[in-house]
């Protein structure tokens, strides 16, 4: 298992930060992901050899967002 924490940008709302979360929790391989809207952080634990850097920047973007850094 992986863990990072992954800084975003251009998150605009709370319950768009819920939905992501939602979406990147029902990925096949990741164990845990929480958003933190007003630190526009996330926090994952997913296995790599299952899901991609790739798949999770394609959800954030999917919600207007993207990764701006990786901790």
């Amino acid at each position: 298992m992986k863990k990072e924490t992954l800084l975003l940008a251009d998150l605009n709302c709370p319950s768009c930060a819920a939905e992501l979360q939602r979406a990147l929790a029902k990925l096949n391989g990741v164990k845990r992901a929480e958003v933190a809207f007003a630190a526009g952080s996330l926090e994952l634990e997913y296995d790599e050899s299952v899901v991609t850097t790739a798949d999770i920047e394609r959800v954030v973007k999917g919600f207007g967002a993207a990764v701006a850094a990786r901790m």
